[in-house]
């Protein structure tokens, strides 16, 4: 059973990344969730864990917060094409 630990400040839940998506988010997601947190001026909280893997300080953010990152990250991955798709040869017939 995976417990989640949220903090709560003000109104708003910070929640890890791995409680979030309920598995290792890995380095490079990780970064880049970061990046955007910064672009938006979010508040970043930290939490000191210590498991069989990973010992040392995670970043925390606003749910709402990953809510609004992870739908628009799926949004952009369903959106179709845009570009026409062009013929793949020129010939006449």
């Amino acid at each position: 059973m995976l417990k989640i630990i949220t903090y709560i400040i003000g109104m708003d839940n910070f929640i890890s990344l791995f409680d979030y998506l309920r598995k290792p988010a890995g380095n490079e997601l990780g970064l880049k969730v970061y990046k955007k947190a910064m672009e938006e001026n979010e508040p970043i909280s930290f939490r000191t864990v210590t498991t069989a893997k990973y010992s040392g300080k995670v970043k925390l953010y606003r749910k709402s917060f990953l809510d609004l990152y992870f739908n628009n990250q799926l949004a952009s991955q369903q959106e179709p094409s845009t570009t026409p798709s062009t013929p793949t040869d020129d010939l006449p017939f």
